[in-house]
């Protein structure tokens, strides 16, 4: 499970970076909330928005760590340095503002230029096929958490962008992005990496790892 400042730093780092993102997007006119609804705003955000982000990112926290139960800790990069973390941050602070300004120029070239600097992203810091499927799992879980709220308008994506169930298709790599930017966190101290317990980490085990393992056992 999370500790308690990695919980409190995942929650207002979410807050923070998350919300300046959603900033350039109504600038832009990438996205927008209905006005005068919500009550208070914050630059044109509900109030409500920041600590939602903040909860994403709690969660997609979280689901790192299952995500290391699960699938094994040898399928996870041991630990990251803070280049690595502030890297992967910028990466992400970069894309999401950057996406409200070429989201007029339509699918593919706007999810071609936003996934292909979060796969070289993926490739100096993380390398690991465990990294991969747990952001990839969060672009989908983001996008459908998005689709739920456009669909009970609290916000919508504008005819700038090429949208898929009333959300931009480039809207995933924003939250693979993110991901990848926690999982450098949560690793960034090089937590110790015990056994793994989930009931598919046999299935998931290195060849080497298993050759060595059944040659003890």
């Amino acid at each position: 499970m999370l500790r308690s400042k990695e919980f409190t730093l995942l929650f207002f780092g979410g807050a923070i970076l998350a919300s300046v993102g959603d900033w350039f997007h109504m600038h832009t006119g990438t996205t927008s909330y209905p006005c005068e609804v919500y009550g208070w705003y914050i630059a044109g955000i509900p109030f409500f928005i920041p600590p939602l982000f903040g909860l994403a990112a709690v969660f997609l926290g979280i689901l790192y760590e299952q995500s290391r139960r699960l699938f094994g800790v040898d399928r996870f990069r041991e630990s990251a340095g803070v280049i690595h973390l502030i890297g992967a941050a910028l990466v992400y602070m970069v894309l999401h503002a950057l996406s409200g300004y070429i989201c007029q120029w339509g699918f593919p070239v706007t999810d071609i230029l936003l996934a292909l600097p979060v796969g070289l992203t993926w490739y100096f810091v993380d390398r690991s096929s465990g990294g991969a499927l747990f952001c990839l799992f969060a672009g989908l879980i983001g996008a459908n958490a998005e689709i739920l709220l456009v669909r009970k308008e609290i916000f919508s994506f504008s005819d700038k962008s090429f949208r898929t169930f009333g959300v931009a298709s480039w809207l995933p790599w924003i939250y693979v992005a993110g991901a990848l930017a926690i999982s450098r966190f949560l690793e960034k101290g090089g937590r110790p990496h015990g056994t793994s317990t989930g009931a598919t980490s046999h299935l998931l085990e290195k060849p080497e790892h298993r050759s060595h393992r059944l040659s003890q056992e």
